[in-house]
């Protein structure tokens, strides 16, 4: 029902009979009748261009406010990450890969002081290559904890329509994650 006073009110009625108007002319009219039609459209033309402005700041939704958003993200992906961690504690995984992993994780959450890093660059640096096998597991686990916060957000995305941006932005970052993951392999 919303839409179709969105649509009546929204201005796209009055370009209709404007186009109308013009096809009239064809008609040939008397002057002042046609006359008379063109300043009846151009009034209702005008009153479509003015009520929806009126209007619609009580017919429509208020948008996010950038703060509202930042904090939305922030929450989401604090329980995307939390979501991810819960899957990765259900299932076998070598100490060191959930180390690594749960590493990750907390990168994602932007919770990496300058310490965590450094540590990180000396064991990366330090570290034994992976053998073909533990390669290819850790690459299955990136893609189980990416396709369970890819999960978590679309079930968010139903209960919560109103941050249908703040999850499609969530969900971009962690399918680039996915591919960046996927290149390395």
């Amino acid at each position: 029902m919303s839409e179709a006073w969105i649509f009546a009110f929204g201005g796209v009625h009055g370009t209709v009979t404007l186009a109308l108007v013009m096809m009239t002319e064809r008609a040939q009219l008397p002057a002042q009748w046609f006359n008379l039609l063109i300043m009846a459209e151009s009034v209702l033309i005008g009153l479509s261009l003015i009520v929806p402005t009126l209007v619609f700041k009580w017919l429509l939704p208020a948008d996010v406010s950038e703060t509202e958003q930042t904090q939305e993200v922030n929450r989401l992906r604090q329980g995307m990450v939390n979501h991810a961690r819960q899957r990765l504690n259900e299932i076998y995984v070598p100490l060191a890969m959930r180390h690594r992993l749960e590493e990750d994780l907390t990168a994602q959450l932007g919770a990496t002081s300058m310490k965590n890093l450094a540590h990180q660059w000396h064991e990366t640096s330090h570290a034994t290559e992976l053998s073909q096998p533990e390669q290819i597991m850790l690459g299955d686990l990136y893609n189980f904890i990416f396709n369970e916060e890819l999960q978590y957000l679309e079930m968010v995305e139903y209960q919560e329509v109103k941050y249908r941006q703040v999850v499609k932005i969530l969900s971009q970052e962690v399918m680039l994650a996915a591919v960046v993951v996927a290149q390395e392999g």
